[in-house]
């Protein structure tokens, strides 16, 4: 993200500060969730789902992000691809290294996400994938679709629940 807002200063020819780093930084920390992911997040953990994140930010910066959120308690534990791949998402080894530390197999996985080259990446090395389609957000045409479908965490839990809970 911080490189992302380097770049569009450069582009747009406005200096980006260390203070202004550090405001993203913590805006970013301190973003509330969405109004229905504490619930459905619950709904999946009750439904014994594990549970865990994977990013290409710093592993500090998800936790911080997590417990911010109030949402630490339903994830397992968090990857970061800084600590160990040292490839960025949608690189295969980032949801290898995932899978492997887990001892699950990745058709065993499911990467739920709003982000289509998560998506892309996830289906490729043969993870089952739900795209959250949040507003601004849509299915891209290449490559392999979703599995899963939904307007917000509710509607995916609920589909994920019932492909997996007999």
């Amino acid at each position: 993200g911080g490189a992302v807002v380097k770049m569009l200063g450069l582009i747009r020819g406005r200096a980006i500060s260390g203070e202004d780093m550090a405001a993203l930084k913590q805006a970013v920390a301190s973003m509330p969730p969405h109004p229905e992911v504490a619930a459905a997040l619950q709904k999946l953990k009750e439904a014994g789902f594990r549970m865990v994140t994977l990013t290409n930010n710093p592993e500090k910066t998800v936790i911080e992000q997590l417990k911010q959120a109030e949402l630490s308690r339903f994830f397992e534990r968090s990857f970061s691809i800084d600590d160990h791949v040292r490839r960025y998402k949608p690189a295969p080894e980032s949801y290898g290294a995932v899978a492997t530390a887990l001892g699950v197999q990745l058709s065993q996985c499911c990467m739920v996400a709003c982000h289509a080259w998560d998506i892309l990446g996830a289906a490729a090395v043969g993870m089952e994938t739900a795209l959250l389609l949040r507003p601004g957000n849509a299915v891209i045409s290449v490559g392999p679709q979703p599995t899963i479908t939904g307007s917000d965490l509710g509607v995916v839990a609920d589909a994920l629940i019932a492909c997996h809970v007999h």
